[in-house]
């Protein structure tokens, strides 16, 4: 048995789409951040009332985002070029 040849991520050709892809989720859970602040200044909620509209707020997403993933990306074959262009479109 030979072991693999250990991975030069610099030199890798994924390196920039995982650079990205990090960025993009760092974006994300800023946003998702930024995002219970402007609800608990905007309702005038307190800490408690913030967390727990905001949890529910955050599972309904992942919910989505399970939803699209397994069901109906699945069903509908829709490949990555589609799903680009009607991020785009939706957008």
């Amino acid at each position: 048995m030979t072991k693999p040849k250990a991975i030069n991520w610099f030199k890798h050709p994924a390196l920039p789409f995982l650079m990205m892809s990090t960025l993009v989720i760092l974006g994300i859970t800023g946003i998702q951040q930024i995002m219970g602040f402007l609800l608990q200044d905007r309702f005038g909620w307190n800490a408690v009332e913030t967390t727990t509209q905001l949890g529910y707020a955050m599972m309904v997403m992942s919910l989505m985002s399970i939803l699209v993933q397994m069901v109906l990306v699945p069903r509908f074959e829709l490949g990555p070029t589609r799903l680009i262009y009607l991020g785009v479109f939706l957008r």
